[in-house]
């Protein structure tokens, strides 16, 4: 009895171990922000920019220094009491400084807000690498299925007509070519395990992970986009969906709003360039206490001043600080309006494709059924002699570019989703179905 639930424990073990574990799509994001170091780092800088803006902001806080001495006389100046002792409080406030501190602090701000926004930038640019490199896998996966698929038929079609060959109802041509299409499924095989095998590593070492997993596949019932509404769109409707999507890509875009703040820190740098002229102006307080060996107390004094201060010799090298900023803001607004040009072209051009890629869709979903229904129809006529082997090996090679053709309509329309979200600067699919179902209904 021992021995058998030994043996029983033992086959659930070695069960669980060659079981590879399934990875989905959305956890295989959530290993990739673990593990990947571009993350990390945009965290730790957001830290930083946080650290920062702190630091500007104390920085308007007026300053506090406290003093304390004491002295001991050598024989020859005992008559002044023979040691002293001396506490101070001095409070320190900057009123004006040439704008440096409130400027500071508006740049802290912003660069902190920029730093989040690379955080989300990183997010999304990982997030649409990642989907590449796992619809890659899954075609791949796809592609060795309908190969092997393929073989067995041949295999199928091979061994009834060795025993047809064997009864004289085909020729030894027909045998011949049935056994060349083995063996050219067979090396068809052989390259499409080798390419799956190949991106299959290619998504590991991307995720840095050691275990082996199973893909879970995107089903086309998990799409919630509406494939048909779009597929007949007309040329009207494209464009007022292409300037709408452009007008959320303003807002969105993560390059955008990196800009955005990259020119107000531009403009807040020019204004403090700009104050530097004004003087410096600084309120003080000072506050003394002292005693000697001959005082039994403490003397106090205080001062209260108000100190400015202009500078009048060199100005030259601050007018020249001023210009260069000037010109380096200038060279700020013409770059972002580069950034945005190329953008809105390459947002007509990924949405063309996009809309291309469902029609693509669409159609190789229905070929691909035609082709299946009428494979099943003639293999039963080739097996009653009513189809000859040349045309069923036709049949068969358009079943299997039919299944091919779908497939990779699937996955590069979902590749040109993910593009499309990456540039409206869009993290989840159910953002992006959300706007492009309201784009279609025009709402």
């Amino acid at each position: 009895m021992k021995k058998t639930l030994a043996l029983i424990m033992c086959l659930v073990a070695l069960v669980s171990i060659t079981q590879a574990k399934e990875l989905s799509l959305e956890s295989a994001k959530e290993i990739l922000l673990e593990k990947n170091l571009d993350y990390k780092v945009s965290l730790a800088q957001i830290e930083q920019a946080k650290s920062n803006k702190l630091s500007s902001l104390f920085s308007f806080l007026p300053t506090a220094n406290v003093t304390a001495s004491h002295s001991r006389f050598d024989e020859d100046q005992q008559m002044i009491g023979g040691y002293s002792t001396q506490y101070g409080l001095s409070i320190s406030q900057t009123i004006l400084a040439g704008g440096s501190k409130y400027y500071n602090n508006k740049i802290q701000n912003e660069s902190y807000l920029m730093q989040l926004e690379n955080k989300r930038q990183t997010i999304i640019d990982l997030t649409v690498e990642l989907e590449s490199l796992y619809y890659d896998a899954l075609e791949a996966t796809k592609y060795l299925s309908i190969a092997e698929r393929s073989l067995k038929i041949s295999q199928k079609h091979l061994s009834t007509g060795q025993v047809k060959f064997k009864q004289g109802l085909i020729s030894k041509e027909d045998m011949l070519r049935l056994e060349l299409d083995v063996n050219n499924k067979k090396l068809a095989l052989i390259d499409q395990d080798s390419k799956s095998v190949q991106a299959y590593k290619n998504l590991k070492d991307h995720l840095n992970i050691e275990e082996d997993f199973e893909l879970v596949d995107i089903t086309e019932d998990s799409f919630d986009e509406p494939l048909e509404e779009i597929s007949s769109l007309n040329d009207i409707s494209k464009n007022s969906i292409f300037n709408n999507l452009w007008t959320y890509a303003e807002r969105n875009n993560s390059q955008l709003r990196q800009n955005h703040h990259s020119l107000q820190i531009s403009n807040f740098s020019l204004n403090m360039k700009k104050m530097s002229f004004l003087p410096t102006l600084n309120l003080a307080y000072n506050k003394s206490w002292s005693a000697t060996e001959a005082s039994s107390s403490f003397d106090d004094s205080g001062t209260l001043s108000l100190t400015a201060s202009l500078a009048i010799f060199p100005l030259a090298n601050k007018y020249h600080d001023m210009n260069a900023q000037r010109e380096s803001l200038n060279e700020s607004t013409l770059n972002r309006q580069i950034l945005s040009d190329n953008l809105q072209t390459s947002l007509l051009t990924i949405l063309n494709s996009y809309y291309a890629s469902v029609a693509r869709l669409t159609v190789a979903e229905k070929s691909y059924e035609l082709n299946t229904a009428l494979f099943d129809k003639f293999e039963a006529k080739l097996w009653n002699n009513t189809f000859s082997v040349e045309d069923m090996l036709d049949i068969e090679i358009d079943l299997a570019n039919a299944h091919e053709t779908y497939v990779s309509s699937k996955y590069t329309y979902l590749k040109m989703k993910s593009s499309l979200k990456q540039l409206l600067g869009i993290d989840s699919d159910q953002e992006f179905n959300r706007i492009l179902k309201a784009e279609i209904k025009g709402e």
